[in-house]
């Protein structure tokens, strides 16, 4: 099979590996009310389908019975919180963390899923490839100078790298990297 068929096929499940680890990065980050409450603060019309956490917060308790999200997160065995230079919850409690007021990780489900969507229709509507691939090309290339530049906050501003976002990164990045020659074979 020649790679051209092969590479839409592994663009789909980096995306659905990134949709997974930017929908669990979303997930932990909102349980913390602080966050929950600047998204309604900002965004009010979100309160039909978010509810506004208590006086008391909503503390998410682990096994070990701490109330820390971070302190039992891990995705597919991949601890958070290693050591004082590796730590999602550092990461997380920065004010680098959010922007425009929405949880980074949220960006990440929406480009993910973006790039799911383009790689179902390059192997289905064969017509449009090289359309696709332009596309294609261009959001990745996007993503992943987003994520150049949340790793660069991460090692030169907060001084913390998160595990979980390295993974990230590292699945953005190979999907730009295989898009660059999908690119050039559907010129052709």
């Amino acid at each position: 099979m020649k790679s051209h068929r092969i590479i839409p096929f592994l663009f789909l499940l980096l995306s659905l590996a990134g949709v997974y680890f930017s929908v669990q990065m979303t997930r932990y980050h909102y349980q913390n009310p602080k966050h929950i409450q600047n998204l309604l603060r900002h965004y009010p019309f979100l309160s039909r389908w978010i509810s506004a956490p208590t006086e008391k917060g909503t503390p998410i308790f682990d096994e070990n019975g701490t109330t820390s999200p971070y302190s039992s997160f891990a995705i597919l065995g991949v601890g958070c919180n290693i050591s004082a230079l590796l730590s999602c919850q550092k990461v997380d409690e920065s004010a680098y963390s959010e922007l425009f007021n929405v949880g980074v990780a949220v960006y990440g489900v929406v480009g993910y899923t973006w790039l799911f969507l383009l790689a179902f229709l390059q192997i289905f509507l064969r017509a449009f490839r090289s359309l696709f691939a332009v596309v294609n090309l261009a959001s990745s290339a996007l993503g992943f100078a987003f994520t150049v530049y949340l790793t660069y906050i991460e090692i030169f501003l907060i001084e913390v790298l998160c595990p979980h976002c390295l993974i990230s990164a590292g699945i953005i990045t190979s999907y730009f990297v295989l898009s660059i020659p999908y690119f050039l074979s559907q010129r052709r």
